[in-house]
C-alpha cells in the first residue's frame, strides 16, 4: 500500500513536471516495486491512473511497450548502453517513454558516467525511474540530477498484510530480508516452495525430537546447493515466530561464521545438530 502522504508529494512532484528523473531511496523492507509502477502510469496515463486504461492494464502485466528496464546484481556499461540504445531507437508509439533502472548502485563507474551522459541530454518526452538502497554509493552527480523519492520503511506487520494475498506462508516470509517483489519471484518459484516446505519439516522434527532430522537433510541435499544460506535464514524465522530465544542465540553464532570460505553444507550440518541437542 502506498502511503498517502508521499502519494500527494509524488502527484505534485509528476504532474507538475518538476522533473523527468525520480530516484526512489528505499530500504529492503520497502515496497519498492509499486511505487516504481505507480510513477510510470502518473507519467503515462491520461487519466491520472484510472487503472482501467490499455496502457494501465499494461503496467500492471509489465506489458507497457514504451518502458525499458534494468535490474542486475551488477550493471556493467553495456547494459546501459543497449538499455538506451533501445530506448532511443525502439518507440513504438509517440507515447511517453520511460527506462527504468534498478538498485543503480550496483553500476560501476563506466555505466554510472554513460546514464549521467544521457540524463544531461534527456528532452521531451524521455523519463526515468531509478531505484537504490544505499543512496550514499550511487554517483553523486547522478543522485543531483534527479528528484529524490525516500520510500517509508515496511513493518513485519504491514509486510505481512501485503504478502497475505499471496501464500499461506506470508507470516514467515515477511521476516526475510529480501525486497517484496523478490519475495513474489520466490513465491512463483516451484524450487523454493520445495526449500520452504523441507526447512519446516526440518524445524517440527527437530522441535519433537525426532532422530530422523538428518535422514531428511541427506535425502534433500541437492535441493540444498546454492540454497544453503535461504535454508539457514528460514529456520531461524521458524525459530524466531515461534519464540524460541535459546535457539536463536545459536543462530546468532553461526551468522558470524558465514564466511565466503566456509563450507556451507559443513556448517548447515553442525547447526542442525547443535539445534537438536537445544530442542
Amino acid at each position: 500500500m502506498i502511503d498517502i502522504t508521499l502519494k500527494s508529494n509524488i502527484d505534485k512532484l509528476v504532474l507538475n513536471s518538476y522533473s523527468s528523473v525520480y530516484l526512489l531511496s528505499s530500504s529492503l523492507y520497502s515496497n519498492t516495486k509499486e511505487y516504481v509502477n505507480y510513477i510510470l502510469k502518473l507519467i503515462c496515463c491520461e487519466n491520472n491512473v484510472c487503472n482501467e486504461c490499455d496502457k494501465c492494464s499494461k503496467i500492471n502485466e509489465n506489458n507497457y511497450e514504451d518502458f525499458l528496464y534494468i535490474s542486475n546484481t551488477m550493471i556493467k556499461v553495456e547494459d546501459v548502453e543497449n538499455l538506451l540504445d533501445m530506448f532511443k531507437k525502439n518507440s513504438l508509439s509517440n507515447s511517453k517513454r520511460v527506462f527504468i533502472i534498478e538498485q543503480i548502485e550496483n553500476m560501476n563507474l563506466s555505466s554510472s558516467n554513460r546514464l549521467l551522459k544521457y540524463l544531461e541530454e534527456m528532452k521531451g518526452k524521455d523519463y526515468g525511474i531509478l531505484t537504490t538502497y544505499n543512496i550514499s554509493k550511487c554517483l553523486q552527480t547522478i543522485v543531483s540530477r534527479a528528484s529524490i523519492i525516500k520510500l517509508p520503511l515496511l513493518s513485519i506487520k504491514e509486510r505481512e498484510n501485503e504478502l497475505k494475498l499471496k501464500t499461506p506462508n506470508y507470516e514467515v516470509l515477511a521476516n526475510l530480508s529480501l525486497p517484496l517483489e523478490e519475495i513474489y519471484k520466490l513465491i512463483a518459484d516451484d524450487k523454493f516452495n520445495k526449500l520452504f516446505d523441507v526447512s519446516k519439516k526440518i524445524y517440527e522434527t527437530l522441535m519433537i525430537g525426532n532422530e530422523k532430522v538428518l535422514v531428511i537433510f541427506k535425502k534433500n541435499k541437492k535441493l540444498f546447493d546454492n540454497n544453503i544460506c535461504l535454508l539457514i535464514d528460514l529456520l531461524n524465522i521458524f525459530y524466531k515466530i515461534n519464540d524460541k530465544y535459546k535457539q536463536l542465540l545459536i543462530f546468532e553464532t553461526y551468522k558470524s561464521r558465514m564466511v565466503s570460505n566456509i563450507n556451507m553444507e559443513l556448517l548447515l550440518y553442525s547447526l542442525i545438530i547443535e539445534l537438536e541437542r537445544e530442542k
